[in-house]
């Protein structure tokens, strides 16, 4: 039986005594909670970071939704500070249900003041430094919300956790005491939605309101579809004015009607389709299941970013941006587990490689399981991916892969609870394997 033939989907959690950081909290400890955190981390921070966000989506309305997703924790503290406020130092009843945004940012403020509470002098000096950088990188950000997260994993069953960082017992993120013969290493990934992208969804989308502009008077006239695909060699131009110059060439070559390869190495391919395919769209630009799935068909691409432009009834311009040198999310993330494995893991005790996935939601990666227990349907390249990655003779101390969904936060009454997916795929030949590892994240879904 291969490692991939033996994966767990875990959907709850069931609480127990946290021994080292905070795993519940109630909405009335909310007002404590941000005053306290606004006393040891500074409200400055947040409170600039989404001033500078908000001056931003003025200048470039198109990423607002981006922003605003990758920097909700700064929007949430912000707007739990107006909320307090507003209501005299007090959280209205039910009011989380409606914005889970707050939701995280409490949940996050909360777990990073209980580590707090863990550190020493030194470590204190260390952490406050992380957790004011990640008010402003939302790739830091992730990474300190997925630690956080699978520490709470582990300490809800009733495990003591440990920072390596802040005890300077190694390079990976976490050790959790009592699994194992002497603990369990564990090494947490964050998979943001443009691992392994040569084109960055930022990126995109300011070119996106480049071609717009460029483009419209060409869809107005338009009568059929026209699948526009462009490639670049390596990524896009940094340069606002070098931007501008590519989407002139893109409206160029669609005027003549014909495919060509820029001299700066873009490839651009024309082809026409039925525009009425895509009648019963009326929201121009949405993200459907059945509109993507329309545009790769028309494109003959997967999963890349697209702008399309157009008038109901009329024709429509449909622009796809890839790089030449996209390796794929899924090679992109084996790759960084490998380095985990070899650089970050000590090798001398049980190891487990975790990878949260920003981009997807629990019920995607229920679906990715519920495929590969099916025996009438093919494995996925998941399971695929992680059975090479497993069964390799050089990662003996790896006794398991696990990958997370999202994490969705919710209002529970009087409690913010969260809820995500976890699929775990274990590998029970390794030397350094115990049956207390077998149940980390439940065995049946």
């Amino acid at each position: 039986m291969t490692a991939a033939e033996t994966p767990a989907l875990d959907m709850t959690a069931t609480p127990s005594p946290a021994p080292t950081i905070l795993t519940e909290l109630t909405t009335a400890e909310i007002p404590n909670i941000l005053a306290r955190f606004d006393e040891e981390i500074g409200a400055r921070h947040w409170q600039q970071r989404v001033k500078q966000i908000r001056g931003a989506v003025k200048a470039k309305p198109l990423l607002e939704d981006l922003l605003h997703r990758e920097n909700a924790i700064p929007f949430g503290l912000v707007e739990c500070g107006e909320l307090l406020s507003r209501y005299g130092g007090q959280m209205p009843s039910g009011i989380l249900a409606s914005r889970p945004g707050l939701c995280g940012a409490m949940s996050f403020s909360a777990q990073a003041l209980s580590m707090l509470d863990l550190a020493d002098d030194v470590q204190r000096t260390r952490l406050t430094a992380r957790i004011c950088n990640a008010l402003t990188n939302p790739d830091a950000m992730r990474a300190l919300r997925l630690e956080l997260s699978t520490a709470t994993h582990f300490a809800r069953r009733g495990f003591a956790v440990e920072w390596p960082e802040m005890s300077g017992a190694g390079n990976f993120d976490l050790l959790i005491h009592g699994l194992g013969t002497c603990g369990l290493e564990v090494e947490c990934k964050s998979v943001s939605q443009d691992k392994g992208r040569a084109i960055h969804r930022e990126e995109a989308l300011e070119m996106h309101e480049l071609l717009r502009k460029e483009l419209k008077s060409v869809s107005d006239s338009l009568l059929v579809g026209l699948a526009v695909v462009v490639t670049v060699p390596k990524r896009l131009p940094k340069a606002y004015v070098e931007r501008r110059a590519l989407a002139q060439a893109i409206r160029r070559q669609i005027t003549m009607g014909r495919s060509d390869r820029l001299p700066c190495g873009t490839d651009i391919r024309i082809e026409q389709f039925d525009a009425t395919i895509f009648r019963g769209v009326v929201e121009e630009g949405a993200s459907s299941d059945d509109f993507r799935s329309k545009v790769e068909q028309v494109t003959r691409t997967r999963n890349r970013e697209a702008v399309v432009i157009g008038r109901k009834g009329g024709g429509l311009v449909i622009v796809v941006l890839q790089g030449a040198g996209d390796d794929g999310v899924l090679t992109a993330t084996f790759k960084s587990l490998s380095e985990a494995a070899r650089r970050q893991l000590s090798g001398t005790r049980p190891a487990l490689l975790i990878a949260g996935f920003d981009g997807l939601d629990d019920r995607s990666l229920q679906s990715i399981a519920r495929q590969d227990h099916d025996p009438q349907q093919q494995p996925t390249s998941l399971a695929q991916r992680v059975s090479e990655f497993l069964t390799a003779d050089h990662r003996p101390h790896v006794i398991g892969v696990c990958f997370f969904s999202a994490t969705s936060l919710r209002d529970e009454g009087s409690f913010i609870g969260s809820g995500g997916a976890a699929y775990y795929f274990p590998k029970r030949q390794s030397p350094f394997w115990t049956d207390d590892l077998s149940g980390l994240f439940g065995e049946r879904y």
